[in-house]
């Protein structure tokens, strides 16, 4: 039972890291984006690109944000049924249920 309840403690761990982490990934992402294809850009080109072109990757990065927000909350509740699958299945299989 200790074992079990050790491997459920580390998946509600991951879930609670998946769940805190994503809003703050999810926030960074469009900025990053956006900030290495201008950079790129300007290394490549020698210059900034036209002001159209400057928003239109903009606006592109800024749609990024909404899988990486999602993703991390998933994953938390993927890790939340997981854990509590486990617990079921654990108990599912105690000698004392066994013979009803």
């Amino acid at each position: 039972v200790r074992e079990h309840r050790r491997k459920e403690i580390a998946g509600l761990w991951w879930m609670k890291a998946s769940l805190a982490s994503s809003w703050p990934i999810a926030a960074t992402v469009p900025l990053t984006t956006a900030a290495i294809s201008l950079s790129l850009y300007l290394v490549i080109n020698g210059e900034l690109p036209s002001a159209p072109d400057t928003l239109a990757v903009l606006a592109a990065a800024r749609f990024m944000y909404f899988p990486f927000a999602f993703f991390g909350s998933l994953l938390g509740s993927l890790n939340m049924l997981f854990a509590v699958t486990g617990r079921i299945g654990a108990l599912l299989l105690q000698p004392e249920l066994s013979s009803l």
